[in-house]
């Protein structure tokens, strides 16, 4: 749900050390509930492969992928990753950086105008209301970025 008061901004909260045996746990907790998962590089969090995103990127079930998930889980081993997450056709993803006061006057704006979010699950590294808000849409939904 969209914070009723937007006019505190959190001070971001310390980022953690990388810790392998978590991002691993994270990755294949990922894998498990139906996600597609891809590594990046630490404290990175842009240039996805491009084999793994978007309307081309290989599906969950083929053999690239697989072979992808093979090579990902022993680099998790060897060095600290980020990890990113293709969203599937019937979730959307929406950014909302309440560090920015520009986004906070958006939100605002937006929740006026059109009501509070539903109840939703947020994946953030930096604290509520910072994240991204995952929404379920009928897998024939098209939408532009």
């Amino acid at each position: 749900m969209v914070p009723e008061d937007l006019t505190e901004s959190p001070s971001e909260p310390p980022r953690p050390a990388n810790d392998p045996a978590a991002t691993r746990r994270a990755f294949d907790g990922l894998l498990t509930n139906g996600y597609q998962p891809f590594l990046l590089p630490w404290k990175a969090k842009s240039t996805p492969p491009l084999d793994l995103t978007g309307w081309n990127g290989w599906p969950p079930d083929s053999p690239e992928y697989a072979a992808y998930v093979a090579e990902a889980r022993h680099s998790l081993e060897l060095e600290a990753r980020n990890i990113g997450v293709r969203l599937p056709r019937d979730v959307f993803g929406i950014d909302f950086d309440a560090y920015k006061p520009a986004a906070k006057t958006v939100m605002q704006q937006l929740v006026e105008r059109y009501g509070d979010t539903p109840p939703t699950w947020v994946s953030s590294s930096r604290g509520a209301p910072s994240g991204i808000y995952l929404f379920r849409v009928p897998p024939e939904l098209i939408a532009r970025g």
